[in-house]
This record gives structure tokens, C-alpha cells and sequence, in this order.
């Protein structure tokens, strides 16, 4: 679980688009719909939003428009804004002077149209068919998985609470409730200290003008040592005291234990608060959550005891060394790898940068040898050969595997674009005993026909028919 949250956090503009996709009912598969938009030379932009949509057969069109027309468009349609270098947001609706708005960070949040106008820059995207209504954002799946965690662990202790007598079923219920919410919080600040732009994480450290989870967690102050931050030990307490409560309940001394392990942890709680008001002059709402917790704790714990505070026996505090061990065990034998999987991301999006740059490839180009192009008529030219906006032209050999991989992708290309015309030509040596040079003989005997689609379908074929 706690990889999905750590490294499904997706970039605006991705997050925008496959929720954009959703709203007309396309079925695409998020990595489908990201590996798309990622091998697009213009990342970021609108034109690579536009042309994703395209390859889904989504018609849109981008405009440069004024405040008072948003309301002509159909709805809903993307918007830029210029907060975070030009960030995108889905327009689900404007009611009189109120906007609802959806990214990463909101699900139709409602905000003053005057609020949006603010850092609107004019350009959306939009398509004239017809969205359906049922749009579920990726939100409501992390919320579910947060609500499973919370109900199983509810449901797993019931089966435990069932045969107590003498402490009240509604205390314990209690304590397992702040527990749990100790634990939930706990796991978020570990996926922050992994990837702080994950979308939930920011969702909730930016939802105030005084919230600031960065400025707390980025500091000294968040670590116990270089190798141990209060994060990690704060999932190890919650954690590891959830399971010595579930498989010690028939203990008498268990909840003593509980009692002294929530007081000695009390005292980070009132640094926790000194750091955050007076120092940072910030505050971490999942930090304050933990405190919260431990203060629901402490308030439940002195319920369920009665009677003085007694020397645990061996038994249960060994159970309380293996409960509190085995988180730790888990984390750090996985930390590294969602680290490396973090910076892996991170990786990714510098070749992106790198491989699609502009300048790089011209410069290349500028350096390359130069070949004249042969006449059409040692060509194979497909496609639109009338007005075409894009000509691509391509080496190649009827005996090439991968060659022959590109002559389907070429027809995908083709039925999704009206305005592009292919360029074959064959490095085939000149030989008429050669098998290869007799089989583009025949390819071009074949171009000459008026059906261009039967010099295609050889090129497609001809692999299959050669094996």
C-alpha cells in the first residue's frame, strides 16, 4: 500500500488528461495514456494534450479566449493557469460567480470565479462531443484504500474484542480508532519523506496559508539522527503497539504497556508544537495528527486502567520488542528500493528532456551526412500526397525485422492522420540474383497501381509471407 501512495502520485498535466479521458468514456490504462504524453517532443504543452487526445479519437480544439466567454464552451474543457510555471486544471462548471475546478491536488473544488481569473492565461482546450457524467477520480480510489486499511483493522480486532468482559468493548474501540489514525497519518508522512509531490500529500500540506508540511519535515529538527527521522518512529510506534494490542489482548499488563510507551512519548508532542509556532511558524496537519492521536490515546488509556501501575512480566514486554521490531524490519529492508524507485521517476523525466530536445536534434542533423532523396518513382509514397502537412520519409529493407514492425505502425499512424505522407525508400543493393533486390522490384511494381492500400498491405504481409 504503501507504494501506491509513494510513487502513483501522477504530474499535472497527466493527472488533467486521464481524468479529461475519462470524461468521454475512454477506457485507456493510465501507463497507455502517461507513455503517450511523455514521448511527445512537446511535454507540457497543450499541443501534447491535443495530440494524445487525437490518438484517442478525441476531437478537440485549443483556443485564446476571454474571461466572459468561458461560459460558451461545453463543459467539461481544460484551462491553464500560471501558478506552478503553467499548471492545467479541468472546468467542470461556472454557477454565476462560482468555479469548480479539478487537478491533482482537487476533486470539483468549488473557489470564487474572481480567485481563478487571477492566474487564468486565456488558453483552453476543448471538444464539441459529448462528455458522459460519471467521471471517478483518482482521489476517490486512495480514499477507498485509506477507508479499507481503516475498516480492516477495525473488523480484524472485533474477532478479538468478542470475548472481553471486564474492560469496555467501546474504550478499546476507542483506542484502536486513534491507533488507526495515528498509523494512516504515520504512512503519509513516510510517502512524503519519499515523494513529496505525490497529489494527496500536497492535497493536504498546501490546504492552508499556514500549512506548510515541507518546512517542518525538511528541517533538522525532523530527524533523530542522519539514519532515523520522527516519521519512521512514529510508524514504528503506532504500527508495532496495533500489534501487540491485536495479539495480546488476553494480556492483563498489555494496556499497562500501552500506557507507559504513550507517556514517554507525550513529550515530543509538546517540542513538536513549540517547533511549529514559534520557530517555524508552520504547521504540518499530518504532524498535528500524530499529536492528536497520542492525546486520544493517553485520554482512553486512563479509562481502561484502574488501579496502580504494575512491572510488566517478561512475556509481554518481549511481545512488545518483536511488535515494535517488525515494522521496523519491514521499512527499512524496503526504504532504499522506494527511494531508488522515486529518483528513478526522477531520472525518466531528465531523458525525456534530453532525448526530445530540439537543438540537440538539429544540431545532429547539422552534422550527419546528407543524402539526396531519389525521384518518386524509386519511391513508395503513401498517405496524403496532395497537401501534406507532415512528409516522413524511411530507409528500409524488405528483410529488416524492424523494418517491418514500422510498415504497421505506419498504417496506424495513417488511419489516425489525414494530413501525413510516407516516403519509402529500399537500400537494396542492385543485383538480379539477389532475392531482396527482385522483392522491391516487385513493391514498386506495385506502387505504380492506383490503389496505394495493395502496395501497403504487401509491405505489411511480406514479412509473414517470407517466413
Amino acid at each position: 500500500m504503501l507504494y501506491m501512495f509513494a510513487l502513483s502520485g501522477l504530474e499535472n498535466i497527466e493527472f488533467v488528461l486521464i481524468n479529461f479521458l475519462r470524461s468521454y468514456s475512454v477506457k485507456a490504462n493510465e501507463k497507455e495514456v502517461i507513455n503517450e504524453l511523455q514521448m511527445h517532443p512537446e511535454y507540457g504543452s497543450f499541443l501534447s494534450i491535443s495530440d494524445v487526445l487525437n490518438s484517442f479519437q478525441i476531437r478537440n480544439y485549443a483556443l485564446n479566449i476571454k474571461a466572459q466567454e468561458l461560459e460558451n464552451l461545453q463543459f467539461p474543457f481544460i484551462a491553464q493557469t500560471s501558478e506552478n510555471n503553467g499548471e492545467f486544471v479541468i472546468v467542470h462548471d461556472i454557477e454565476g460567480k462560482h468555479i469548480k475546478l479539478s487537478n491533482e491536488r482537487w476533486n470539483k473544488r468549488k473557489i470564487d470565479l474572481s480567485v481563478f481569473l487571477r492566474t487564468f492565461t486565456g488558453y483552453v482546450l476543448f471538444s464539441d462531443m459529448a462528455p458522459v457524467t460519471k467521471n471517478v477520480l483518482r482521489f476517490e480510489k486512495i480514499k477507498m484504500s485509506f477507508m479499507l486499511l481503516f475498516a480492516a483493522i477495525l473488523a480484524f480486532s472485533l474477532i478479538y474484542l468478542s470475548g472481553l468482559t471486564d474492560i469496555s468493548k467501546w474504550e478499546v474501540l476507542g483506542l484502536l480508532f486513534f491507533k488507526t489514525i495515528g498509523l494512516c497519518a504515520s504512512i503519509l508522512l513516510l510517502v512524503h519523506s519519499i515523494n513529496r509531490n505525490n497529489s494527496l500529500i500536497k492535497l493536504i500540506c498546501e490546504s492552508g496559508k499556514k500549512t506548510n508540511c515541507n518546512a517542518i519535515l525538511s528541517s533538522k529538527a525532523a530527524n533523530i539522527f542522519s539514519w532515523l527521522s520522527w516519521s519512521e518512529v512514529g510508524f514504528f510506534y503506532f504500527f508495532g503497539s496495533i500489534l501487540l494490542f491485536l495479539f495480546n489482548l488476553e494480556s492483563a499488563s498489555m494496556f499497562q504497556v500501552l500506557f507507559l510507551i504513550n507517556l514517554i512519548s507525550l513529550p515530543y508532542t509538546f517540542y513538536s508544537i513549540y517547533y511549529q509556532a514559534l520557530v517555524v511558524r508552520n504547521w504540518c496537519i499530518l504532524c498535528c495528527t500524530v499529536m492528536g492521536a497520542l492525546w486520544g490515546e493517553f485520554f482512553t488509556l486512563t479509562n481502561i486502567i484502574s488501579g496502580p501501575l504494575a512491572i510488566p512480566d517478561n512475556d509481554i514486554i518481549i511481545a512488545l520488542i518483536v511488535a515494535m521490531v517488525i515494522p521496523a524490519f519491514i521499512w527499512f529492508s524496503t526504504r532504499d528500493y522506494f527511494y531508488r524507485l522515486s529518483q528513478f521517476k526522477a531520472v525518466k523525466v531528465q531523458l525525456r528532456e534530453f532525448k526530445y530536445n530540439k537543438e540537440i536534434f538539429d544540431m545532429l542533423l547539422v552534422k550527419n551526412a546528407k543524402f539526396v532523396s531519389p525521384d518518386k518513382e524509386w519511391s513508395i509514397v503513401i498517405g496524403n500526397v496532395i497537401s501534406p502537412t507532415h512528409i516522413i520519409t524511411m530507409v528500409s529493407n524488405l528483410y529488416c525485422d524492424p523494418c517491418a514492425k514500422t510498415h504497421s505502425i505506419i498504417k496506424e499512424v495513417l488511419s489516425a492522420r489525414k494530413d501525413v505522407e510516407f516516403r519509402i525508400i529500399f537500400n537494396t543493393m542492385v543485383s538480379e540474383g539477389d532475392p531482396r533486390f527482385k522483392a522491391t522490384q516487385h513493391m514498386l511494381r506495385l506502387n505504380q497501381l492506383e490503389d496505394k492500400n495493395i502496395v501497403h498491405q504487401a509491405l505489411v504481409q511480406y514479412k509473414k509471407i517470407r517466413c
